[in-house]
């Protein structure tokens, strides 16, 4: 997988891209970095004149939204019809009495109306406790919110926020706000009726300060005794820590940074409440998250104009190298004839024309010590089977001395035929080294022969070759010192009759020869000593020279994968194999 990415992007490509890349990410990193920087704190006193602009719009909309409730309930209460009523409650008597209650709940239902988003509903508590309202809802005047605020001892005001059921049709949880104002004889102000309370739609009065704005996620309103008046924060803990920061502050204070939290307060005067607002630094970082997805979409921009500029530019630098590199794997993997054509009119010309020289000479050298090689091993392999020759010819005679002695003239023609045979292969040193395996088998045949006459029949001889085989090329003289191995030390020291089984099989390009005898076999210890002598490069050893001879020739004809190969079991026998290549 590596090889083919780097076969289609040179290695030496990618690394002057990523070189490339990476000096202009340097250069567009430290550029953003410095205009991010730069941005960064504009968008920062953007951000913090944004939420200061937002807390002012707060803090007047609730000042507004007092104003508009106490100027609505100043003009309610001195309303003419308004004021007889509550002044002839006391002195009416029975049915009369009932009926200015009536048109109390009736009046006060009406100003309720005029305000159905802002207002609930309206009540009178007396200066003795009693009240005159909606006697559908369950009013109290021991109520939690209502005690807190006469502790206070104010004519007006606003309570903080609470929760309760709401009458209507059917009961529901909702929140609700209260504003008392004393009612005031407006003849004489020294007379108080009692107070009257508005019960005021808490989600009214949020929506329409804009305390629960989104844009302004954390704000607290408080009253004058710093109690919580209403909070947009919801998690118990963050309510207590802000509440704790604002308190602390105190004063007026727009945009100063505490504990990685920005915190604006502003008075409202109308009831002395305090409006905090609590921003947390990363609410701008994230409004800053864009200006970071713009940055990195920069850099993306970058890289892929680098790609598409740079590569064909850094193809044409190294095109040539890779050139030269498959050249020179070309001349590697043995192909000589390889040339390379180099025309950029620089010093990568004057290299190619260097190499296709060097490629010349090293042809030259490689043709002329091949032929120097194949004169050296044509007279090794004539001084091999001179070596070999005086040997088998003492045998011979003394064989057909053995059988002169005999009266058998037949068995005498039979063995000066093969002897005869034998001396037209083997003495004439002058004739072609190259043999087939056909006429390899017939000079065996010719030997076993004589072997027969000699031994008595002690030893036979089985070839197992394919058809295809028979007419392959093979040097001369590879099968003679094997099978004499396999007589002189394998069979004939059993003193039985024993069998050498020849076979000759194709393994790809190459024919598998195996020698086999069921002779006395080896030892371990033997076994690894003939294998150890074998090998040798020099000829010491008597005993294995046929061996050695015939392990050198397979070595400088077919190479060294194709020595001998020596299995033995001692008491079983033993194999001798080899390989040799398959020509035409």
């Amino acid at each position: 997988m590596f090889n083919k990415i780097a076969q289609r992007f040179p290695v030496i490509n990618i690394k002057i891209l990523m070189i490339v890349i990476a000096a202009v990410l340097t250069s567009v990193c430290v550029c953003s970095g410095t205009i991010y920087y730069y941005i960064s704190r504009v968008l920062e006193v953007q951000e913090i004149n944004k939420n200061s602009y937002t807390m002012n719009k707060i803090s007047e909309n609730v000042s507004t939204y007092i104003r508009d409730i106490e100027d609505y309930t100043t003009v309610m209460t001195m309303d003419d019809t308004f004021q007889k009523m509550l002044r002839n409650k006391n002195s009416l008597k029975g049915i009369k009495y009932y009926a200015n209650i009536r048109d109390l709940q009736q009046l006060l239902k009406y100003y309720s109306g005029l305000r159905p988003n802002t207002i609930i509903d309206m009540y009178i508590v007396q200066n003795d406790n009693t009240i005159i309202g909606d006697e559908e809802e369950p009013y109290s005047v021991e109520d939690q919110w209502y005690q807190n605020f006469l502790k206070t001892k104010d004519q007006k005001g606003f309570s903080t926020e609470i929760q309760r059921v709401i009458y209507r049709s059917t009961p529901q949880l909702g929140r609700e706000i209260h504003y008392v104002i004393d009612l005031i004889n407006k003849d004489n102000v020294n007379i108080k009726f009692g107070r009257l309370i508005l019960k005021l739609n808490f989600d009214s009065f949020l929506s329409v300060t804009m305390l629960q704005s989104d844009q302004y996620p954390s704000l607290m309103l408080l009253d004058k005794n710093n109690k919580i008046i209403t909070t947009s924060i919801t998690d118990t803990a963050e309510v207590e820590a802000a509440y704790k920061q604002c308190i602390a502050l105190n004063s007026e204070v727009d945009g100063t940074l505490k504990d990685d939290n920005y915190y604006f307060i502003r008075k409202i005067s109308e009831q002395n409440w305090t409006l905090y607002g609590v921003l947390p630094k990363s609410e701008i970082a994230r409004a800053l998250s864009k200006i970071n997805e713009v940055f990195l979409y920069i850099i993306l921009g970058c890289i892929l104009m680098t790609i598409l500029v740079f590569l064909p530019i850094i193809y044409r630098i190294t095109n040539p190298l890779h050139i030269m590199i498959n050249g020179m794997k070309r001349v590697s993997a043995g192909k000589l004839d390889t040339r390379i054509e180099i025309n950029t009119k620089d010093e990568l010309t004057e290299m190619a024309n260097v190499f296709n020289k060097i490629v010349s000479n090293v042809q030259i050298n490689i043709s002329e010590s091949i032929q120097q090689q194949k004169s050296e091993n044509d007279l090794r392999m004539k001084l091999f089977m001179a070596q070999i020759n005086p040997h088998f010819i003492c045998n011979t005679l003394n064989t057909i001395i053995y059988l002169a002695q005999s009266i058998k003239a037949k068995n005498i023609v039979e063995v000066t035929k093969a002897f005869i045979s034998i001396l037209q292969v083997t003495i004439n040193l002058d004739q072609n080294t190259i043999t087939t395996v056909q006429d390899e088998m017939k000079y065996i045949d010719d030997y076993m022969l004589i072997n027969r006459y000699r031994y008595s029949d002690m030893a036979s001889l089985i070839w197992e070759v394919e058809e295809n085989l028979l007419n392959q090329s093979i040097n001369r003289m590879l099968f003679y010192p094997l099978i004499e191995n396999s007589l002189l030390h394998g069979i004939f020291p059993t003193k039985r009759t024993g069998c050498i089984t020849v076979s000759i099989i194709r393994q790809g390009i190459y024919s598998l020869i195996s020698i086999k005898d069921d002779g006395q076999g080896m030892s371990v210890q033997k076994l690894e000593e003939v294998k150890e002598r074998i090998n040798r490069e020099t000829l010491v050893d008597r005993v294995s020279i046929g061996l050695q001879n015939v392990n050198r020739r397979l070595i400088i004809t077919y190479g060294k994968e194709c020595g001998l190969k020596i299995q033995s079991q001692e008491g079983i026998g033993t194999t001798i194999s080899f390989m040799i290549r398959l020509y035409n």
